[in-house]
């Protein structure tokens, strides 16, 4: 576990991956991943990535350390 980590679509990580600049990712169940984050910009530029792209936005959020 990293100190930082968002929950997203499985999708949404895959198409965004190089862009997204994490430490690690993991699986959640039912097409969602945990991205994890070492430093608090990295997580939070990942998250407004992710949250920018809008094919499912509801979806992501902070889940430790932000």
């Amino acid at each position: 576990m990293r100190q930082f980590e968002i929950h997203m679509p499985e999708m949404t990580a895959k198409r965004l991956w190089d862009r997204l600049r994490a430490d690690g990712i993991r699986d959640c169940g039912r097409s969602m991943v945990i991205l994890e984050y070492d430093d608090l910009s990295g997580a939070e530029a990942g998250l407004h990535l992710a949250k920018s792209d809008r094919a499912n936005s509801g979806e992501i959020y902070p889940v430790r350390g932000m």
